[in-house]
């Protein structure tokens, strides 16, 4: 309860918070040169740390899989909880083969004011994974903004929804720092729905994505098309499994 507290008094004084550093956050190494990329462009591996590199393959590899068959209009796609939006060319190279290389995608982070130690804000890294994509990617209208979901573009409607790692526990809400106002899933998830013809969900280990099912079911009106677990890959080591939850309306 003290940090629910504080993340109260906090949030808003985060939100008002000015750069720290007058450089723009950039990243570059040569781990690209001793991993296997596939089809991720190289130019876009060399402007990545091995660990946003390797982050990235993962999620490009486990996107590829999904067998999500787009109708024919789709054009626009929503990114939810974005955090640093580390994984901005893997959902951004997916979508463009998958749909339409001028495929339009927004990305949405409530908190992008949150401070790393080497002081940059999360989202200065998030705006140069964006600058950098769209420098190989250039016909994809990628962006990212500061908003709350629940509050955020009513009546506009999605052709897809991408979220990777709600917050399903309030515990997990406080840790990162948010206000418990923010966390509503339930909500969150009926808005998901209501607003795209396909949410895409990614949780972090069993409980979380027993815990997802369970919501979706108390929900309803939606249905399952498919399930995914992604565990071994020779990029990352994960102590626990990713599931993924691809949901349509019905």
């Amino acid at each position: 309860m003290f940090r629910a507290l504080c993340n109260y008094l906090v949030f808003p004084i985060r939100r008002l918070s000015l750069p720290w550093r007058f450089a723009d956050y950039e990243e570059s190494s040569h781990s690209y040169l001793s991993l296997n990329l596939g089809d991720f462009p190289t130019d876009i591996a060399k402007g990545m740390s091995e660990v946003s590199l390797r982050d990235c393959l993962f999620y490009y590899w486990i996107l590829e899989q999904i067998p999500w068959q787009p109708h024919a209009r789709t054009r626009r796609a929503l990114d939810l909880g974005s955090m640093s939006f580390y994984y901005a060319p893997a959902l951004a190279l997916f979508l463009s083969k998958r749909l339409d290389p001028e495929v339009m995608i927004e990305a949405l982070e409530v908190d992008p004011y949150r401070r790393y130690r080497d002081f940059y804000r999360r989202g200065d890294y998030a705006h140069y994974y964006v600058k950098l994509t769209k420098e190989f990617l250039k016909r994809c209208k990628l962006s990212y903004k500061q908003g709350d979901w629940l509050s955020y573009s009513k009546d506009d409607k999605f052709d897809l929804i991408t979220c990777f790692f709600p917050f399903l526990y309030a515990d997990q809400s406080d840790a990162w720092g948010l206000p418990r106002s923010l966390f509503q899933p339930q909500g969150f998830y009926k808005k998901c729905l209501r607003q795209s013809d396909t949410v895409v969900f990614f949780h972090q280990g069993d409980e979380e994505y027993a815990t997802s099912k369970d919501l979706l079911e108390e929900i309803g009106a939606n249905e399952i098309t498919y399930e995914g677990r992604f565990f071994e890959n020779p990029w990352v080591k994960r102590k626990h499994p990713v599931y993924v939850l691809l949901v349509r309306p019905t």
